[in-house]
């Protein structure tokens, strides 16, 4: 298809980048942390009825084990002992959604993986849910580190003059290989 973007969705999450982010509902650009606070009218005529009104919403702390991924909304979980995906991790980066995201010169080099249990959905009360909503779900989580950020913005947008290299996160379902999350975190950690 000609003059269409061919590139797969994909969120972004930042210290202080301006990201479109597809499937976040009422969520504003990233925080430090990753952590995206909510958009919110604040007003200043009356004082807010208790405590706890504008406080910034946090997801609840990890388990032992489990990995947050807080501004995307993503936890995950070890896959339980002796879990068989349909799906070889091999498969997984081979699918037609990273393979997207190789061309696109997004996913550089071989991904770092793990077998996990995917829940989604974890946003601050109010937010539209996920794109893809699972609960347990058993998922391979493909991690390519130094990938360049995909930027996007309004007309006149102009990305930082420093490139910025970030973590590329792409979760695929174990066991049919759909798509269960994509998205930058930025800057990234490996």
């Amino acid at each position: 298809m000609r003059g269409q973007n061919t590139r797969p969705a994909l969120w972004a999450v930042g210290f202080g980048l301006v990201v479109t982010c597809a499937g976040c509902g009422n969520l504003s650009a990233a925080q430090p942390g990753g952590v995206s606070a909510p958009t919110s009218a604040v007003q200043s005529e009356a004082p807010p009825p208790d405590k706890t009104q504008g406080a910034v919403w946090s997801p609840a702390p990890p388990q032992p084990g489990e990995v947050v991924y807080s501004g995307l909304g993503v936890r995950t979980l070890p896959a339980p002992i002796g879990a068989v995906p349909s799906l070889s991790a091999a498969e997984a980066e081979q699918s037609t959604l990273v393979q997207d995201f190789v061309r696109g010169g997004l996913a550089i080099g071989k991904p770092s993986n793990a077998l996990r249990l995917i829940t989604t959905g974890d946003f601050p009360p109010g937010s539209d849910p996920p794109e893809v909503s699972v609960k347990n779900r058993l998922g391979w989580v493909l991690t390519f580190g130094d990938s360049p950020a995909d930027y996007h913005g309004p007309v006149g947008f102009t990305p930082p003059p420093t490139p910025t290299l970030c973590d590329l996160i792409v979760i695929l379902d174990a066991v049919n290989g759909a798509k269960l999350v994509s998205a930058q975190v930025c800057p990234g950690t490996h």
